[in-house]
């Protein structure tokens, strides 16, 4: 590869980079950041509570965040396994179930855009709910 086709592609994965950090820092900033808001403002804690909401609320904010975490371990599981297999060539010659999985997992973009898109899904579900109880409360 030449070296301004090798500096383009790094530009690319430093922009991809980049967004992924972002992205990951809001959804779980926004998954913990409103449930606390929630339960910190007593109208809005009553309000939901007697809505009978509440409690799927928490559970859709949650199961966002626990995606969110779930697959940064995952990806740092398999990055830490092709990292440590390059730093030892022996290993990469040798292969190995768990390496292969890795290596081809790391392959997967769809894993990420399913899990942030699920990820956004339950947030604007949990959302639109709380805006809905608010709403009809007013």
């Amino acid at each position: 590869m030449a070296t301004g086709e090798r500096d383009k592609e790094q530009g690319f994965y430093a922009a991809y980079e980049e967004h992924t950090k972002t992205l990951r820092t809001w959804l779980v900033a926004y998954g913990i950041g409103a449930p606390v808001l929630f339960l910190t403002q007593p109208t809005l804690m009553a309000t939901l509570k007697a809505s009978g909401e509440g409690k799927i609320i928490g559970i859709l904010f949650l199961t966002g965040v626990g995606i969110q975490v779930i697959l940064a371990a995952l990806n740092k599981t398999i990055m830490w396994r092709l990292y440590s297999a390059e730093l030892d060539r022996e290993k990469v010659n040798k292969g190995g179930l768990v390496l292969r999985v890795c290596d081809w997992l790391s392959e997967k973009y769809l894993i990420d855009f399913i899990a942030d898109l699920a990820t956004i899904l339950l947030f604007a579900a949990a959302t639109s709910k709380v805006f809905r109880i608010v709403l009809a409360a007013a």
